[in-house]
C-alpha cells in the first residue's frame, strides 16, 4: 500500500513543510496526536521560540539555517521574516 507521510510544522500555522511517500503496511498504521513542540536546547535567540537559531553575529540568512515555516516575534534580527508575518523563511 503506498501512502504519504506528512510532516507538519505547528507554529508555521499548518502549512506543509514535508510529505514523503513510502510503502507502508495497513496494519502497522499508528495513529499519533500532536501535542506540542518544545523548544530546542543550546544558545538560541528569542526571536525564533520554536527553532534554535543562535543570535547575532554573524547576520543569517534562510539559505543558511535549515528551518523553514517557523514562529518568528520582533524584533527579528536576523530579517528571516521578510514580510513581518510571523512566519520565517516561508517555503510555499
Amino acid at each position: 500500500m503506498l501512502a504519504a507521510v506528512v510532516i507538519f510544522n505547528a507554529p508555521a500555522r499548518g502549512r506543509l513543510v514535508e510529505a514523503i511517500p513510502r510503502q507502508l503496511d495497513p496494519s502497522a498504521a499508528v495513529y499519533i496526536p500532536f501535542v506540542g513542540v518544545g523548544r530546542p536546547a543550546g544558545n538560541c535567540d528569542p526571536a525564533y521560540p520554536t527553532v534554535c537559531i543562535p543570535p547575532r553575529p554573524p547576520d543569517l540568512d534562510c539559505p543558511e539555517i535549515p528551518h523553514i515555516n517557523f514562529e518568528v516575534l520582533p524584533p527579528d534580527p536576523h530579517g528571516l521574516d521578510a514580510d513581518k508575518d510571523g512566519i520565517g523563511c516561508e517555503f510555499p
